[in-house]
């Protein structure tokens, strides 16, 4: 039996915070100040939690060595599973040898520069984002800028900033199921309450793309496309995540925002846009739907998982059971749920699997080129999922053994109004070191939902603006700028583009914590912030 704690060092809440920090800043001290690897650095904060469980809050070995292999299996299940799949799809796309037919289709439908960078980097990367993620949009998108003759620099910067904003449905709705893992809140509740944040910031990112590339000339020029673009995207992502899907949020708003700077594009008058393609350079129209073809898939088959039937089919092949030799209470008694779910058929990772087959025989590629891809996607994820299983564990430990609930006692201190402001900040410091809103949602969702309880904040609330913080992070996290210098042959210019980039991510950042401020007053959360389901009657 674990029976948590909430003060357990000389009964002081700050000494115990002291002690119970020290595994958040290990990782980021080794990840962000001595450079190591992601999957060593969580190890280590992964065996500091465990001693500090064993020898401040009172755990056993075996019951934290449980705990942790809890939080692993969860992290595999639903996080690894899910990049792996979304790797080998990517790999497919590629392999069938329809890039460069990719790239030409954005280029016959806007040939203006400033506005064939909006389609690719904002239109077509957010489709990515929600799609794949995994650093694909980044490395997809800043190839095919430099390959229409933007600047190395300026097609790095622009990928970062444009994969910003979707990062919060990416992946379909990846880190929206990670933070629901890590704070026990519904996936649908949080996803609502996200997709009433980052919404506004939406719309500000194609200004600011078309600053990047083309000063006041581009934006004066093309100012209408940006406010369009944004707009529809922003709407779409607000309205798809609240009434049909959190997990098809970035999906749909991607292609609603690409088709709405299309249409405007084509209606603009003579000279907003280049003249149409001749016939000696325009694509073959099936050689154009193959390219898009993996994209559709994806997108058909979890539209028909949406479907009330198909969902209650699919959850048949579900398994749920108590995990083994877990009982844990809280300080007041209350015994706390420790279930786990393996949704065989259901789960984000499956159905991506499902497309990826159906890609393979729509393309007509071999299955002996597809389980080559499947294995080479295997090797190249090899430490992230080593990453993934001691994040999850990680923060079980500290969410189970009391240490998350020491941690956000104190932080309650704050108040309301200061927790609100602090809030988005907390997750944009973990997305910019683990270089994953699903990870910092993991490693801070039980923080932000204990604090938020204590100053008397919403918890959905406070747990959507660590998520939404953390969203314009992902453009500065090493990660990220490693995979867009490698992309655009800048590498060990990482610095370089950090500087031109970090800039308008500390401003994003302003603006999401006037957000949470002010949708966690009185007067307007009542409103803004959704309300939990109703308890299941018996």
């Amino acid at each position: 039996m674990v029976h948590q704690v909430t003060a357990p060092l000389l009964g002081s809440l700050v000494w115990s915070s002291a002690i119970a920090i020290l595994p958040i800043l290990l990782l980021f001290i080794l990840l962000g100040c001595l450079g190591w690897r992601a999957e060593r650095a969580t190890l280590a904060a992964l065996a500091a939690a465990l001693l500090i469980a064993l020898a401040v809050y009172g755990v056993a070995p075996v019951q934290s060595l449980n705990i942790a292999a809890y939080g692993g299996a969860f992290g595999l299940i639903s996080v690894a599973w899910v990049i792996l799949n979304a790797i080998w799809l990517y790999e497919l796309t590629v392999r069938s040898g329809h890039f460069e037919a990719l790239r030409q289709v954005f280029a016959s439908m806007a040939g203006a520069p400033p506005v064939q960078m909006l389609l690719i980097a904002f239109g077509f990367g957010g489709l990515l984002e929600g799609l794949i993620g995994a650093g694909a949009p980044v490395a997809i998108c800043s190839a095919m800028l430099v390959a229409i003759g933007l600047p190395p620099m300026q097609a790095a910067i622009c990928t970062l900033l444009a994969d910003s904003v979707p990062v919060a449905f990416g992946t379909l709705a990846l880190p929206i199921i990670a933070l629901s893992s890590a704070t026990g809140l519904p996936v649908t509740t949080l996803g609502a309450m996200v997709g009433r944040q980052t919404p506004i910031l939406a719309m500000l990112i194609p200004f600011i793309l078309l600053i990047l590339v083309g000063g006041r000339r581009a934006l004066r020029a093309h100012w209408r496309i940006a406010f369009l673009a944004g707009l529809s995207f922003g709407f779409t992502q607000f309205a798809v995540s609240n009434y049909l899907s959190v997990k098809l949020a970035d999906v749909i708003a991607a292609l609603v925002a690409s088709a709405v700077l299309v249409a405007t594009v084509r209606l603009a008058p003579n000279g907003m846009h280049e003249p149409e393609m001749t016939r000696e350079n325009a694509i073959d129209p099936r050689r154009m739907a193959q390219a898009l073809a993996p994209y559709g898939i994806i997108i058909l088959v979890f539209s028909l998982a949406q479907i009330p039937a198909l969902t209650r089919v699919l959850a048949v092949a579900t398994v749920s059971f108590d995990w083994p030799g877990l009982a844990i209470l809280s300080p007041d008694g209350a015994a706390i749920a420790t279930r786990f779910k393996l949704p065989i058929l259901e789960t984000t990772g499956t159905l991506l699997l499902l497309s990826g087959v159906i890609t393979m025989l729509v393309l007509r590629l071999s299955p002996r080129l597809a389980l080559r891809a499947y294995r080479d996607a295997a090797y190249q994820i090899r430490h992230a999922v080593i990453t993934v299983a001691a994040i999850f564990a990680l923060a079980f430990v500290a969410n189970l053994s009391g240490q998350t609930r020491t941690m956000g006692l104190l932080l309650a201190t704050l108040g309301p109004t200061g927790f609100a402001l602090v809030s988005p900040l907390i997750g944009w410091i973990g997305a910019a070191l683990t270089g994953s809103d699903s990870s910092s949602n993991v490693l801070f969702g039980g923080l932000q939902t204990t604090a938020a309880q204590g100053v008397g904040m919403s918890p959905i609330l406070a747990a959507a603006s660590n998520s939404s913080g953390g969203v314009v992070a992902k453009a500065i996290s090493v990660q990220s700028l490693a995979v867009a210098s490698a992309t655009v042959s800048l590498v060990g210019k990482e610095a370089a583009i950090l500087r031109r980039v970090i800039f308008w991510s500390l401003g994003l950042l302003m603006l999401m914590c006037a957000i949470s401020l002010f949708q966690s007053l009185p007067f307007i959360s009542g409103w803004v912030v959704p309300s939990l389901p109703a308890e299941p009657v018996p």
